[in-house]
């Protein structure tokens, strides 16, 4: 079953869910566990790096 989720930008979007811990981390960023409050749904909210802390080899992929 696949699912088109449109990616939002943070700031109060983020506000609109309760963290519960990280469950990945990679080159990009860090992937947490939430519940969205609105609806008490479970996601993953992925948290990108930096531009200037992705580093080299990662960049080259």
């Amino acid at each position: 079953m696949e699912q088109n989720i449109e990616p939002k930008t943070a700031t109060s979007e983020a506000l609109q869910y309760q963290i519960e811990g990280p469950i990945g981390e990679g080159g990009y960023g860090t992937v947490y566990k939430a519940k969205q409050f609105s609806t008490g749904q479970t996601v993953a909210l992925k948290k990108l790096k930096a531009r200037e802390d992705i580093d080299e080899a990662t960049k080259a992929k």
